[in-house]
């Protein structure tokens, strides 16, 4: 006769760990065609989750294309990149202290569009790069919304 051991780990019923789970395949692999629609505070968000590498990434350029002196770019990324780097490495520690510590705390994506009271998307002409806290997500789907 075989002795079946369970495990009771107890887990924080106001965390979504599928939704942890299918942002750290994100992370670890670097997919970047994954749509999602977010629902977070009664908004509506919807686009393409990214890596945090690849949010940070976007971020910097973006940042340093917009209406920079040609002179102050170089510095401006310089800078950017070790503040993305730190917030890389507080992220990692916050996640590494609990049970969990495997599990992202944000979520990014890229092409992000809100739709607030089922009006118009914000932005209306482009998406733009989107983070946010993975514990504020009320609910979410696969799939985009534009």
């Amino acid at each position: 006769m075989t002795e079946n051991h369970k495990t009771n780990v107890a887990l924080d019923p106001s965390k979504d760990y599928f939704l942890q789970g299918l942002v750290s395949i994100v992370d670890q692999n670097n997919f970047t065609s994954i749509g999602v629609i977010l629902h977070v505070g009664g908004l509506i968000i919807s686009g393409k989750l990214v890596s945090e590498q690849s949010y940070f990434k976007g971020i910097s350029i973006e940042m340093v294309s917009e209406n920079l002196h040609e002179h102050l770019r170089d510095d401006f990324r310089e800078a950017f990149q070790k503040l993305a780097h730190a917030a890389h490495e507080l992220d990692n520690s916050e996640a590494s202290s609990g049970p969990n510590k495997s599990l992202p705390e944000f979520i990014h994506l890229k092409d992000a569009k809100m739709y607030p009271d089922s009006k118009e998307p914000i932005p209306d002409n482009k998406g733009i790069l989107w983070r946010g806290r993975i514990s504020a997500v009320d609910g979410f789907s696969i799939g985009l919304l534009f």
